[in-house]
């Protein structure tokens, strides 16, 4: 990020990367055979190659804890920007998917 950059191009940074690792960690926890699902989980591969790679090679759960981390502490920032830190900090950690 540029030095100078708005809150609002802040915002929308973290609105970008939010639903990145949303996504992601969504992907993780779906299994359904149901066809809507499974077009769901092509959409998410298709869009985010190299990390469903490295998710689907991982051996030991480390780039879901990653992604789930980075999801939490987005939400975090967010929430604590838009509602203040007391009540980013008693959803904390927000992994809802």
């Amino acid at each position: 990020m540029k030095k100078g950059t708005t809150v609002k191009e802040t915002k929308s940074l973290l609105t970008d990367l939010e639903q990145k690792y949303f996504e992601l960690v969504w992907y993780a926890r779906s299994s359904s055979q149901e066809d809507e699902i499974k077009q769901a989980r092509r959409r998410v591969k298709a869009k985010y190659q190299k990390e469903v790679h490295e998710l689907c090679s991982c051996t030991d759960n480390w780039v879901h804890g990653y992604n789930s981390g980075m999801l939490a502490g987005i939400r975090l920032i967010q929430t604590a920007m838009s509602e203040g830190l007391t009540e980013a900090m008693e959803e904390f950690p927000l992994l809802d998917t």
